[in-house]
Formats: structure tokens, sequence, C-alpha cells
């Protein structure tokens, strides 16, 4: 589970995100602007026919630790 906060800003085509346990899909446009808490479990895809751009950034800095969900889709 994450133990940062992340935003994820979508500058081209369209991002489908699964927050929580289970899953839920959230799709965000471009333009579109999602904000994760600390400690939701999440997935991203690319359900679209175009590139996907995301620029993501996440509080505070976290390198050491990464858990591998079972893919949402």
């Amino acid at each position: 589970m994450p133990t940062q906060e992340e935003t994820f800003v979508v500058l081209a085509g369209e991002l489908s995100i699964y927050l929580d346990e289970p899953p839920e899909r959230v799709d965000v446009p471009t333009g579109g602007v999602v904000n994760v808490p600390a400690g939701t479990p999440l997935q991203s895809a690319n359900h679209g026919d175009v590139d996907l751009v995301v620029y993501a950034y996440g509080y505070p800095p976290e390198d050491t630790t990464a858990e591998l969900l079972d893919p949402a889709v």
C-alpha cells in the first residue's frame, strides 16, 4: 500500500485508475487531475486507442517500498 499521497495529471489520453480494495474504476480525461490519499491501493491502465501521458507526483518521496497487486483488469 502506498505510504505517500500521489497526484496524477493527464496530459494526453484518458487514464483509468482503480482505487481502493476492491478496486473502483475512475476515468480521468486529458486535462484532468486525480489525487490519491496515502494508504490507498491503486492501479492504472490505458484502455484507449491513443498513447497515455501522465505527470505523477508523490509526497513524501518513496524509494524503498513497493507492493505489487493482482491486476484489476
